[in-house]
């Protein structure tokens, strides 16, 4: 949250979705590799069943709906 709220606040424009890529280093030390905007969407991971839809959509849609007061 931090990450996002630091771009929010220096960088122009709504962002629907960031993609955030960290690494944990051996001594349990948290590093921010880099920030996407516009993250792929290129995961061949199977849905659960009874899932149709992934979680990262989902999110983006709960966005869009906040945004537009809706």
């Amino acid at each position: 949250m931090q990450i996002a709220k630091g771009i929010e606040t220096q960088v122009p424009g709504h962002f629907a979705e960031l993609g955030i890529d960290l690494a944990l280093d051996t001594r349990g030390r948290v590093w921010l590799l880099e920030v996407n905007s516009k993250p792929s969407k290129d995961d061949n991971t199977p849905l659960q069943a009874g899932k149709k839809m992934r979680p990262s959509v989902k999110r983006l849609v709960q966005y869009a709906r906040f945004a537009a007061k809706f």
